[in-house]
């Protein structure tokens, strides 16, 4: 009885020992769990914040860095808080939620961002900036929300350094510019036309699975392009060259020996022009169709097709691998022996005509069926040939910048100059030859074998205008004036510009310029091609119009253009997050 009255306490003293050990067990396990989902909704909120950062961030890239959302803008204006139903302006979207952030039924994400905690105010060199998000989670019971969870996150978000764009040329389906002293090019790339290293061979004409519609590097090997910036770029039918450190460098279709390196394989990477021009400086190069030439100690050299006379060397031999001196027979009409040459003509996709500015004037040769060459004849060239001059045209004026382009289909070609004054001021824009397109821009489609002014008085849009660039496509030509785009001719792709389908314009028209394009922004340089244009503006950025078919706007998509649309590589590079 003793040791049963004993033991009764003993076992509900150890069970309700036990009962309060595990009451607490429990107790901890429950403050575990409640911790941890803490710990889960909060890590939640963290990621809605996350989420903030990145999509202010995408908004200052697609505005040029500019913050577009609250709490003020530069004059003062309130502008709402950037959130997940908002645009980048901070305009609340109905019905639109950013995939950015969940609503599950159980949890839903929010965040916002106010203003930026700091960047630089010169939007056009921010380098960086620090944006504060707030994010939320909030866990949802029965019809309303039991708990919010709130976590606030900073980043310092920077951009690298901006490629400048210097120069844009247009060949035969395909783009190349120069960018912060690199070459790059985008579009077709049968037989190494972009000079990226890839080669897949055959007829250049042809697309093939190495085609890019993103700009990709022109490749810089040891001992030929490492450590040196580009300066000149030309683009011809499948060809391409460069020029560096007083050096020309080619890469692409080489069948007819416009490589100039001596032979005629075609190279996917940039090689070295020998032969004449070795030990000697080159000061300007130009291509057409399958010849290339350049200015070296102020004499003109080609290399290449030259069945039509395009090599300018007075002789029938079919092609040349290396350059060789064009020839000068110093007759009234022809390259005087002393001449000093300075310019190379722009463009000339596809045509068979070469041209130079020799004493500041203008010399053509090549095939001359529609009056290409300018010297008020149809009869062929086979040598550099005086460009006619007449009072009230080109006599007194000094000519500064020569392009022509055309088709090899019937020796299609147009040329065009934009001349000075002997001052150097009141540049014009002149042209000649094949015009059934309205390409020489008189305002009708007669050929003119002899160069005629561009429309330019009366209520015509160059009137009064002075002309600082000018470049021809294969039936187009597009000049910049005071800062601002002009086109005219062929605008089957939208190579004009004027944001229109109108197939022909026979007089200058001005470029569209629209938010997103060349909306407040000056053109520094343009540049022709076959079936588009492109412009270099002032604050480094390049415009493309018209054909796409292959990538050669460099926009990422195949669409054709009529208005200018800005090429990707030009947008700033991906962000970094540093945390």
């Amino acid at each position: 009885m003793l040791d049963r009255g004993f033991a009764l306490p003993t076992i509900i003293m150890t069970s309700l020992a036990l009962f309060i050990i595990g009451f607490a067990v429990l107790q901890s396990v429950m403050s575990l769990r409640e911790s941890g989902l803490s710990n889960y909704y909060y890590k939640i909120a963290e990621e809605a914040a996350e989420a903030g950062v990145t999509y202010a961030s995408s908004c200052l890239e697609n505005n040029q860095r500019n913050q577009t959302w609250g709490p003020t803008d530069s004059d003062g204006n309130s502008r709402p808080t950037l959130k997940q139903n908002t645009t980048c302006d901070g305009s609340t979207t109905s019905g639109v939620t950013s995939v950015l952030v969940v609503d599950d039924n159980s949890i839903k994400t929010e965040f916002e961002v106010g203003n930026l905690d700091f960047s630089l105010e010169n939007t056009t060199q921010v380098s960086g900036v620090q944006i504060s998000a707030k994010g939320y989670a909030k866990v949802e019971s029965g019809s309303g929300v039991s708990k919010t969870y709130e976590a606030t996150i900073k980043k310092t978000i920077t951009w690298a350094q901006n490629l400048v764009g210097e120069q844009s040329v247009s060949g035969t389906y395909r783009t190349c510019a120069v960018l912060s002293g690199d070459a790059y090019c985008w579009g077709r790339n049968k037989v190494g036309q972009l000079g990226n290293g890839q080669y897949e061979g055959g007829w250049p004409e042809s697309s093939s699975s190495l085609d890019t519609n993103i700009p990709v590097k022109v490749k810089k090997e040891t001992g030929v392009l490492t450590g040196k910036s580009i300066t000149d770029i030309f683009a011809a039918n499948y060809h391409n060259c460069a020029l560096t450190e007083g050096k020309v460098y080619c890469w692409g279709f080489n069948y007819y020996g416009q490589l100039g390196d001596g032979t005629r394989n075609d190279s996917a990477v940039p090689v070295e022009v020998g032969g004449a021009l070795s030990g000697k400086t080159v000061t300007s190069i130009g291509g057409s169709g399958h010849t290339t030439c350049a200015i070296a100690e102020n004499k003109i050299y080609c290399w290449g097709y030259n069945y039509y006379g395009s090599a300018g060397v007075d002789s029938s031999t079919s092609y040349y691998t290396s350059p060789q001196l064009v020839s000068a027979p110093g007759t009234s009409t022809t390259l005087p022996t002393n001449y000093t040459a300075t310019k190379i003509s722009t463009s000339g996709t596809r045509s068979w005509n070469m041209c130079a500015i020799a004493d500041d004037q203008a010399y053509c040769w090549g095939p001359n069926d529609e009056g290409a060459v300018g010297d008020n004849t149809t009869t062929d060239r086979r040598l550099p040939t005086k460009v006619y001059q007449e009072s009230g045209v080109l006599l007194g004026k000094n000519i500064v910048q020569i392009s022509q382009d055309g088709n090899t289909s019937g020796s299609i070609t147009h040329t065009c100059v934009l001349a000075t004054d002997t001052s150097g001021g009141n540049g014009k824009a002149y042209c000649w030859g094949e015009n059934d397109r309205g390409q020489v821009g008189i305002g009708s489609s007669t050929d003119s074998y002899k160069p005629v002014a561009v429309a330019a008085s009366g209520s015509d849009a160059l009137a009064g205008k002075v002309v600082s660039n000018i470049a021809t496509g294969m039936s187009h030509t597009c000049a910049v004036a005071d800062g601002e785009a002009y086109c005219w001719g062929y605008n089957n792709n939208g190579q004009i510009g004027d944001n229109t389908t109108t197939i022909v314009r026979n007089k200058p028209v001005a470029v569209a310029k629209l938010s997103g394009g060349l909306l407040g922004r000056s053109l520094i340089q343009i540049g022709g091609g076959a079936n588009r244009s492109c412009g270099v503006t002032s604050d480094g950025k390049t415009f493309c119009w018209g054909r796409n078919s292959e990538g050669q706007i460099g926009d990422g998509t195949l669409i054709n253009r009529y208005a200018p649309t800005e090429s990707l590589f030009l947008r700033p590079k991906n962000n970094e997050y540093i945390y």
